[in-house]
C-alpha cells in the first residue's frame, strides 16, 4: 500500500515543530509495510517553516508559493503530484499517534471497499487549561450537536460523513480525487463540501477511533471565536453552492413560527442546553467554571453570523492574509 501525506502550512512554526516529529515517529514503526511520500505546500512566504522542514530527517517534497491561496486551492495543487494509492491530509497543528498508520493499514485490509477514512481529533495532553475547555465544548453534543463526534471518541468503527470527518486527519483513495477536487473558493469547510459530493455518489466513508489525532485548539477566546466565525462563513458558502436557499428559508420560517407560537417558552430550549452543558462540564471536570456557561452562546452567535456572511457573499473570495490570520496566534507569528 502507498500513501501520500499532504500538509498545507503557513507561519505556524511552533505547531509544526511538534507535528513533524510525531509524523516521523508514526512512520518509524517496524514492519509498517506502507510506502509513504510526504508533500508540504508552503502557502505564502515562510522561510522559517521551509528551513525547519528541510532540516528534518524526513524525506519531504516542498511546494513553495509566494501567493496565499485558500486551503482547498493549495491542496488541489498538491493533488497534481499524487502517484500513490491513498492521500492522507493532515493539518500542521496536529499530533500523529505512533499507531496511526499501522491501524490504518489494518482497517484497509478489513474494509477494502471503503474510499474515505477519518477519525476524531482530540485535545493534546500538553494543552493549556483553556484549550482543554475549548476541546470539551466542541465535544459536547449540547453545544455542537452531531458534529461533536469530530472531537471525541464515540465508536471503534462507524459510517463516516461530512458531520464526523474533518480534514485534519482525512484519508482518501487517490482515484476519487482525480475527478473530485476541493472547491477553490470556499475559505473553510472545504472538506465538508467535498465529502457532501462524495456521499451523494455513494462513496463508502468510515470513521474510526483508531485514526484519532491530537489537535491543538486556539489559545484564547478571541482567536477561538474568530475561528468559529470563519468556520460558519465557509459553511454558509457551502449552503449557497449546493442550492439550499429553499430549505434554509423553510427552516427560518419554522423557527420564526415557533417563536411566535411558543413565545417565551421557545427561549427555554437554548437555556436548557446551556445548563445541561454546564452540569456536564462540572461533573466531568469536578470544578465550576462560569465561562463555560456562557461560551456556547458566543459560539452559536459567531457561527450563525459567519454562516450569514458566507451565504450572502456572492464574490469569489481570495484567501488573503486577513482571513488566514484566523489560524494564527501572536506566539505563532513570532516563531
Amino acid at each position: 500500500m502507498s500513501v501520500t501525506v499532504a500538509v498545507v502550512t503557513y507561519q505556524r512554526l511552533a505547531k509544526l515543530q511538534k507535528m513533524l516529529p510525531s509524523l516521523g515517529s508514526a512512520l518509524a514503526i517496524p514492519n509498517l509495510n506502507i510506502d509513504v511520500k510526504i508533500i508540504f505546500y508552503i502557502n505564502g512566504a515562510d522561510h522559517q517553516s521551509v528551513n525547519f522542514i528541510r532540516e528534518s530527517n524526513l524525506s519531504i517534497q516542498l511546494i513553495e508559493s509566494s501567493e496565499i491561496l485558500t486551503p482547498g486551492a493549495a491542496r488541489n495543487i498538491i493533488l497534481k503530484s499524487i502517484e500513490t494509492e491513498w492521500v492522507c491530509f493532515f493539518d500542521d497543528d496536529i499530533i500523529v499517534p505512533e499507531i496511526f498508520f499501522k491501524k490504518f493499514n489494518d482497517l484497509v485490509k478489513e474494509y477494502p471497499d471503503v474510499g474515505v477514512w477519518g477519525g476524531p481529533n482530540v485535545t493534546p495532553l500538553d494543552s493549556s487549561p483553556f484549550e482543554f475547555d475549548i476541546g470539551f465544548i466542541l465535544s459536547s453534543y449540547f453545544v455542537t450537536g452531531p458534529v461533536s463526534k469530530r472531537y471525541r471518541s464515540v465508536a471503534d468503527n462507524m459510517v463516516g460523513s461530512e458531520l464526523n470527518l474533518s480534514l485534519c486527519n482525512l484519508i482518501v483513495r487517490s482515484y476519487i480525487l482525480k475527478t473530485e477536487k476541493f472547491n477553490n473558493h470556499v475559505i473553510t469547510a472545504e472538506e465538508n463540501e467535498l465529502l457532501y459530493r462524495l456521499r451523494k455518489q455513494n462513496i463508502q466513508m468510515r470513521y474510526s477511533n483508531f485514526l484519532a489525532v491530537g489537535h491543538y485548539r486556539r489559545p484564547s477566546s478571541k482567536y477561538f471565536l474568530n475561528q468559529i466565525k470563519y468556520y460558519g462563513f465557509g459553511r454558509g458558502q457551502v449552503l449557497r453552492i449546493h442550492g439550499y436557499p429553499l430549505q434554509s428559508t423553510f427552516l427560518l420560517a419554522g423557527i420564526t413560527l415557533c417563536i411566535y407560537v411558543f413565545k417565551a417558552y421557545f427561549v427555554l430550549f437554548p437555556i436548557l442546553l446551556l445548563v445541561a452543558n454546564f452540569i456536564h462540564y462540572s461533573l466531568d471536570r469536578k470544578k465550576i467554571n462560569i465561562q463555560i456557561l456562557f461560551l456556547p452562546l458566543k459560539i452559536w452567535f459567531m457561527y450563525g453570523f459567519g454562516i450569514c456572511l458566507g451565504f450572502f457573499n456572492k464574490k469569489k473570495i481570495l484567501f488573503h492574509k486577513t482571513v488566514r490570520s484566523v489560524d494564527q496566534s501572536p506566539q505563532e507569528h513570532k516563531s
